[in-house]
């Protein structure tokens, strides 16, 4: 197993070091604190592509589109599955992993 830690980058933005990843990969988490409708766009047209997708995104101050996650779910093939974390807490992650192992 390699693991690499993506760090925001200083000339791009980290939807393109994201959507790099996206293209290698069969299974991808998604573990983050909110979604915006502009963030989800920016992924989605390889997001589509990977086998397996699950996500879960916190709502603390309103921040996430759950009306673009639910698009996005409701949109895809069966292999996007999304969750919100609906809790007293705060949910912040901000977590991505890419299984970039093909099956043989």
């Amino acid at each position: 197993m390699n693991i690499e830690l993506l760090n925001q980058p200083l000339q791009n933005k980290i939807s393109d070091e994201i959507n790099e990843c996206l293209l290698k990969s069969e299974l991808v988490r998604i573990a983050v604190a909110y979604l915006t409708n502009e963030g989800i766009n920016a992924i989605k047209p390889n997001l589509i592509k990977v086998k397996e997708v699950r996500i879960i995104c916190g709502i603390h101050g309103n921040i996430s589109d759950l009306h673009s996650l639910n698009e996005l779910v409701v949109g895809s093939n069966g292999n996007i599955k999304g969750n919100v974390y609906i809790e007293k807490r705060v949910f912040h992650s901000k977590l991505y992993i890419f299984n970039t192992e093909k099956e043989s």
